[in-house]
């Protein structure tokens, strides 16, 4: 996400998916960066999540630290100063106006019902995904044997540069 964020904001990147917090930062310092979710289609909706593991020696203090951060007071100053919407209602009403109305934080409704959780994306909507994003970064439909040959190629040099240290080594040990 660095990489998207520096490409971004130095003008080396156009387009780029990105976490509504780090994207209100760069529409914050640069003018010239817009913040788009599709109005009919949606988005995935997603919130961060603070998880005990089961068996945690210090299951106890893990939810008093999670209490303390979910206290609408120390959500409101954890949003303002990592720049993420918090789910806390009541932290919403000790933030500034201008950041609870700001779409990017706190998209409306009409976002929000055409939007959707991704669980566990089935495997070709994944395939489908990462495909659709090589194209973007290449600038259009890439040859997908030529890549596979490429990184095959280097794949069998790294191996045979491996083998053959290893060779080395037993020589000099002889």
């Amino acid at each position: 996400m660095d990489q998207i964020f520096d490409k971004m904001a130095n003008g080396d990147a156009w387009l780029a998916p990105y976490y509504a917090g780090d994207a209100a930062t760069l529409v914050a310092d640069n003018p010239n960066i817009g913040f788009s979710i599709p109005t009919k289609e949606g988005t995935n909706f997603f919130v961060d999540a603070l998880c005990i593991p089961k068996g945690a020696a210090h299951k106890k203090e893990a939810e008093e630290y999670i209490n303390f951060l979910c206290d609408p007071e120390i959500a409101a100053a954890n949003m303002d100063y990592i720049g993420y919407s918090t789910p806390e209602s009541a932290a919403k009403e000790l933030l500034p106006e201008e950041t609870v109305e700001n779409p990017i934080f706190y998209p409306p409704q009409e976002i929000l019902d055409h939007s959707e959780v991704f669980v566990n994306l089935p495997e070709e909507t994944s395939l489908l995904l990462d495909s659709l994003w090589a194209e973007v970064k290449m600038g259009g439909p890439g040859d997908t044997a030529t890549l596979v040959a490429v990184l095959a190629a280097f794949l069998l040099l790294y191996i045979g540069i491996v083998v053959y240290k290893k060779m080395k080594v037993k020589r000099e040990l002889k």
